[in-house]
C-alpha cells in the first residue's frame, strides 16, 4: 500500500488506549508544562473545566496506534505525516452524554 493508495473518507480501525491521569501529567511535568495538563485543581478553573491531555502527548498515542494498524503496511513507513495541518479542537460533548 501506498499513500497514493489512501482516499478520503476511508475508514481504518486501530485498538484503543486508556491514558491514565499519571500518565498524563508525567508527560506533561516533561514535556508540556503547562497548568492545566499538571494541576487537576487549578486545570479545573481552565477553559478545558478539568485536566487535559497534552496535544503533543495525544499526538505520540495516536502515531503509536497508527504504527500499529494496518496502516504500518504502507510502503517506506510513515514519514511525513503532515503536522503542520495538525489542530487541537475543543471536544464539544453530546447533549446526550451530559
Amino acid at each position: 500500500m501506498y499513500f497514493e493508495d489512501l482516499t478520503p473518507g476511508r475508514r481504518f480501525i486501530t485498538e484503543s488506549y486508556h491514558l491514565s491521569q499519571d500518565e498524563l501529567i508525567a508527560f506533561a511535568q516533561q514535556f508540556d508544562p503547562q497548568y492545566f495538563h499538571t494541576d487537576p485543581e487549578a486545570a479545573s478553573r481552565s477553559v478545558f473545566a478539568g485536566l487535559a491531555a497534552s496535544g503533543w502527548h495525544t499526538s505520540c498515542l495516536t502515531m503509536k496506534l497508527v504504527a500499529r494498524s494496518e496502516l504500518r503496511h504502507i510502503a517506506n513507513g510513515l514519514i511525513g505525516m503532515q503536522v503542520d495541518k495538525m489542530r487541537w479542537l475543543k471536544h464539544q460533548p453530546d447533549r446526550a452524554t451530559r
